[in-house]
């Protein structure tokens, strides 16, 4: 699998998911009970297919410091992002 076919991969699968660059850009809270996805083991592309999906409770933050980490990690740490 190459770096274009991951990339694309993993848009599609935040797009899926409502992770789209101008929700994380703009959104400060979570809409109760979407399901939200995010990448496990983001430098590495075999990880692929463990997409995990969480329910997100209502009320969830955003903006907390727990998702700071994780959209900075996945936006610049991975360098897949191509949103």
């Amino acid at each position: 699998m190459n770096k274009q076919t991951f990339g694309q991969s993993l848009k599609q699968h935040r797009e899926r998911a409502g992770l789209t660059h101008e929700a994380l850009g703009k959104m400060t809270r979570i809409d109760p009970g979407r399901i939200y996805g995010y990448e496990a083991g983001l430098m590495n592309p075999t990880f692929i297919n463990r997409v995990r999906l969480e329910r997100v409770l209502p009320g969830s933050d955003l903006a907390s410091d727990q998702w700071k980490r994780f959209i900075r990690t996945d936006c610049m740490g991975s360098g897949y992002w191509t949103g």
